[in-house]
């Protein structure tokens, strides 16, 4: 559907699904047929008079002003009146359709009069739902046009050269139809036998009947059954050749429901030559290069035939039937309370109807006189006998079933039960009953002891019945396809029963039974109380929570059987992990995976994200409670996330960062009973954008509960969520993508045994040459496996021995240049992420075919240091980029940690620093004595330390190809007075340092210069310089404008270097107090 911000929907034409053409002009001065329009309508919301204009045009987009006569046109000049289109108004109102449509609609009716159609065809599309009051919805997309419509302005239409904007008015003439049919090649709708050769020898039943009588009989044919025909025998592959069928069959293909009767032509014409004029019409519509002048109008003309044709058949049924529903007229006070009229009925019903049992569409309210935009409504409700069992041996034991198409849908329109003589006052038949009834024969000995029903959101779809001895009948209607739920209504033995129905003007949208017992309505916690999709569970032991949010109830609200642990849940110890796909904030979850060791069951669709938790479903950890974390805004919440609980007091959250905080509003815990184990979800669905709507859980009575006994471990990953969040909030600006939602996962980093990675997969969010997540994996058998990121296909892995600790985490992004976010930041997805370990090992996760050394590829780098350690991962990401940190926390909390200058806002405040003085592994002091810049292509990539140990420490890129090293010694008697640094287009080109002996005169102010790198051929474009002193600075050469100097603090000296954890270039000093 087409949609334009701060304006009117476009209107569109029911019969085609082109557009309504909005043009300020009359159709005299504007060239399209699609802005040549009419309007079945009405005045006033309580007026039942309906009337059709004469052809008009759109005054705007939902305003057609046409002529009161339909007659005349707007080319005339005669009275208009403006009408509102697809919604009602207190003046005219109806339902507008091209002039050109409503003739080929006209011509499918041939033998009704037009008065007669009008106010059936009113009521079909009152009763039809038309989303946002722009284009109905008849379970198609009209043959390709609502998808193939594109405009490149609102109201103007563009791509006219498709054959969706031909004018299927329009016919060419016959003869020059029949002309070319004299050098076509003959097409047959798609048929191709090669009939130069001879079939084989063999006879055929058929060939012993006169030649007129087997002509006639395949004029019942379609021409390809026809031509099929010829391959029985050799008489038929002659007597059935096209060039040998009489002018009798060929004019037989122009009429219903043969392959050509959208012409509709004139069949008094006697002198007609029928098999040119076909094979004419079959060249234009096999014309591939619709150069033919009006082929694409045939083509166009057939699609719209195909369109009409079903809408026709039922109107012309509505219109020769005539009849009121059959059934008792009852009048409703609430859901489940009814109240007759009928004085004669009354005595079998009594005054007040209580219902038992009732399943509907999306029904609107009564009193909602609006167009439907969804669902259904209710025109009146009937009430009828309805007999479990057979009264008299003598009467036919059979219910029939009438079941009405419209469009492309069928539904259930009227249900006769045949088990007992009619009765005057109260008859067993409810509905309308159209031709071709259904005919399900009812077991003699058997009582009916449930009714399976089928509904959509716009009625009653299909029906079976369930007997005593378990035995079924067939489907009547449809039941299998999108949009479907199923529900049972159980019927006592001891009871007897009526059947209810809500109609529309067509079909049955409501059904339910009334107990004359007095039984009530079922409770709700039961699944024979709700309607389900796919199906209805078949364990009739399932207890089920109420659902969550508990705001915006719909009538027609299915739930989605989500059973993953299978009958009596045996599945639930080879549960592993258990996934939850996500989108955004407000469109959270869209659905689940349950991993187990052998398969995966998927329920619902798959997301932008996948979140992962690790289940040891073999150890005993069971799902036992939920939690639906909710927002409410003006009166309506919706979902976004859950947390899921374990018998191992674990409460996993899967939601992403709360954009508004102020707004949460969540649900209540989830349980089942004690003696109860959790089987499965269960859900809700959004009906626009097919979102889960609402959770609860589903369980079976436990057999042993010995297997999910209470355990306690530890979830550092839900810790680290509460203490993170609030920081993440701020980093996750950097991947931030406006219509998803960022997702936070964290590992701690503690007492890990192994750390495997997992790589993308082909047609979801990341592909195989990303890392798209981590799992770690824990000596301590009291911490739980922990996944980061998302988990998709598993690549390898590193073991890390008992007190083995996690020293240093890269990570390698991929840079996407055409998304730009808040900060000066580019987003990426993972590449590569390199682990380095106390014990001096370190593992590289990346896909095979993934080079890291190359430069479109951004490092981010984060190391432990003597003051702080890495403690944990944190992996923020959504359906498009990641971001990946460390949580960095100082060794001794008590000692005041380092002063960086400058400091910088997150995302790039986290630092990796280099140190002029460590202590070795003996604890003694180990000095700098040489720094050492790694450079390639003029750039400084990566700067080491060398101590007098021997030992190094570096951060950026240091063990790439091509690097060159230049180095500057450094003694343990100089101070550094100067320290400047020089940038490049993010680049750092220049390193440089001004020292003094310590010994020497305090207040000098010379130093010798040492130079680290200098760039030869490139000036900076922006110079940092921190000086020991303001007096330093102030004698300090002046540079270009975007520079800033920096004083060394007071009792504090530099002790070290850091460069930005996400942006090697950003550099700058480490101080420490005096004090310390």
């Amino acid at each position: 559907m087409l949609q334009y911000p701060n304006t009117q929907p476009d209107s569109y034409c029911p019969f085609c699904g082109v557009i309504l053409h909005y043009t300020p002009f009359a159709p005299i001065k504007c060239p399209f047929w699609f802005s040549a329009i009419r309007a079945v309508f009405v005045k006033g919301t309580a007026s039942d008079t309906v009337a059709l204009t004469g052809v008009g045009y759109l005054a705007s987009r939902n305003i057609l002003r046409a002529p009161v006569d339909s007659k005349s046109s707007c080319k005339d000049e005669n009275p208009t009146v403006d009408i509102t289109l697809f919604r009602t108004s207190d003046s005219c109102w109806g339902y507008g359709f091209h002039d050109a449509c409503w003739r080929l609609f006209l011509a499918c009716l041939p033998d009704i009069d037009e008065a007669d159609i009008i106010k059936p065809l009113f009521r079909f599309f009152w009763s039809t739902e038309c989303p946002r009051f722009s284009i109905f919805s008849l379970g198609h997309d009209y043959a390709g046009a609502t998808e193939m419509q594109k405009r490149s302005l609102p109201g103007e239409p563009f791509k006219l050269s498709l054959f969706f904007y031909a004018d299927p008015s329009y016919v060419p003439p016959f003869e020059d139809l029949k002309d070319l049919a004299s050098t076509s090649q003959f097409h047959a709708q798609g048929v191709e036998h090669d009939y130069s050769s001879t079939p084989r020898e063999r006879t055929s039943p058929l060939e012993n009947l006169p030649v007129e009588l087997l002509y006639m009989v395949s004029s019942y044919l379609s021409l390809k059954d026809v031509l099929g025909l010829r391959l029985l025998s050799r008489p038929f592959y002659r007597l059935l050749a096209p060039e040998e069928l009489p002018q009798s069959f060929w004019k037989t293909r122009f009429m219903v429901p043969h392959e050509q009767d959208f012409i509709f032509p004139d069949f008094t014409t006697s002198q007609e030559d029928w098999f040119r004029l076909f094979l004419g019409v079959d060249e234009y519509l096999n014309d591939k290069s619709k150069s033919l002048p009006g082929s694409k109008n045939l083509i166009n003309r057939k699609r719209v035939r195909g369109l009409i044709e079903p809408i026709a058949r039922l109107l012309e049924v509505k219109i020769r039937i005539r009849g009121q529903p059959y059934g008792v007229r009852i009048t409703p006070r609430t859901k489940y309370e009814y109240v007759c009229s009928d004085s004669q009925a009354r005595q079998q019903l009594g005054s007040h109807l209580r219902i038992s049992r009732i399943f509907g569409g999306q029904l609107a309210s009564q009193d909602y006189q609006n167009q439907l935009t969804e669902g259904c409504r209710p025109v009146e409700y009937m009430v009828a006998r309805f007999p479990t069992r057979t009264m008299e041996p003598d009467f036919p034991n059979e219910v029939r079933i009438s079941v009405v198409k419209i469009a492309n849908n069928k539904y259930v329109s009227g249900i006769r039960i045949a088990r007992s003589p009619p009765a005057a006052a109260f008859p067993s038949e409810i509905g309308y009953f159209m031709p071709g009834e259904t005919i399900i024969r009812l077991p003699d000995q058997d009582e009916i002891r449930t009714l399976e029903v089928v509904f959509s959101a716009t009625g009653l779809r299909g029906i079976r019945f369930i007997y005593s001895s378990g035995a079924s009948s067939p489907w009547a209607g449809q039941f299998r396809g999108e949009g479907l739920a199923r529900g049972l209504i159980q019927l006592e033995s001891s009871a007897e029963y009526d059947i209810i129905a809500g109609l529309d003007y067509y079909k049955i949208i409501e059904l339910g039974l009334v107990a004359k017992n007095g039984d009530t309505a079922e409770e709700p916690n039961r699944i024979v109380s709700r309607l389900w999709s796919p199906m209805v569970p078949n364990s009739r032991n399932i207890r089920i929570t109420p659902l969550r949010p508990s705001l915006n109830v719909r009538p027609f609200e299915p739930i989605i059987d989500m059973n993953f642990a299978g009958s009596n849940g045996w599945l639930l110890p080879m549960l592993k992990r258990v996934v939850v796909h996500m989108v955004s904030d407000f469109q959270s979850v869209v659905g689940f995976s349950f991993v187990f060791e052998k398969h995966t069951l998927s329920l619902g669709k798959t997301g932008e994200a996948e979140l992962s938790a690790v289940i040891n479903g073999p150890g005993g950890e069971r799902i036992t409670n939920l939690q639906v974390l909710g927002y409410e805004f003006r009166y309506e919440q919706r979902m976004r996330g859950c947390q899921i609980g374990t018998n191992y007091s674990r409460n996993i959250v899967f939601s992403a960062i709360p954009r508004f905080p102020h707004l949460q509003k969540d649900s209540e815990l989830l349980e089942l009973p004690k003696n109860y184990s959790v089987t499965g979800l269960i859900a809700t669905k959004d009906a626009d954008d097919n979102t889960l709507q609402k959770l609860g859980l589903q369980g079976h009575p436990s057999k042993n509960h010995s297997s999910s006994e209470s355990k306690r471990i530890r979830d550092l990953s839900q810790e680290l969520r509460e203490s993170q969040v609030e920081y993440d909030k701020v980093f996750a600006v950097t991947i931030n993508v406006l219509t998803q939602g960022d997702f936070c996962t964290y590992a701690p980093f503690e007492s890990v045994r192994r750390i495997t990675a997992s790589t993308g997969s082909e047609g979801r969010s990341r592909t195989p040459c990303n890392v798209s997540g981590l799992r770690f994996d824990y000596h301590d058998e009291w911490h739980c496996p922990t996944i980061v990121g998302q988990w998709m296909n598993e690549l390898d892995a590193f073991e890390l021995d008992q007190g083995e600790r996690i020293e240093g985490l890269t990570v390698w992004l991929s840079t996407e240049s055409c998304y730009r976010t808040v900060n000066p930041v580019e987003p990426g997805r993972v590449i590569a992420i390199r682990i380095d370990s106390s014990s001096k090992r370190h593992k590289i996760f990346k896909a095979d075919n993934v080079d890291i050394s190359l430069e479109e590829y951004k490092q981010q780098q984060y190391q432990s240091n003597l003051r702080e350690n890495l403690t944990a991962i944190s992996w923020i990401l959504n359906g498009t980029f990641d971001r990946v940190r460390a949580v960095i926390q100082l060794v001794n909390p008590a000692i005041p940690p380092p002063i960086l200058i400058p400091q910088h806002d997150v995302p790039f405040d986290q630092a990796q620093k280099l140190f002029f003085e460590i202590t070795d592994q003996t604890s003694r002091l180990d000095k700098l004595v040489q720094m050492v810049a790694h450079v390639r292509n003029n750039e400084v990539l990566g700067v080491s330390f060398d101590y007098q140990s021997g030992c190094r420490k570096s951060m950026g890129y240091t063990d790439i190809p091509n690097l060159i090293e230049y180095s500057i010694g450094l003694t343990d008697y100089e101070d550094i007075l100067v320290f400047e640094v020089e940038i490049w287009r993010e680049r750092i080109i220049r390193i440089e340092f001004e020292t003094r002996r310590s010994n020497g005169d305090p207040s000098s102010l010379e130093g010798t210069r040492k130079s680290l790198f200098r760039s030869p051929g490139n000036k900076g474009d922006w110079t940092s310089t921190w000086c020991a002193t303001e007096a330093i600075a102030a004698k300090m050469p002046v540079k270009q404008a975007l520079s800033c100097q920096y004083i060394f603090p007071e009792d504090a000296k530099l002790v070290g270097l850091y460069v930005a954890c996400q942006e090697f270039s950003r550099i700058g000093g480490v101080f420490q107090s005096m004090d310390i």
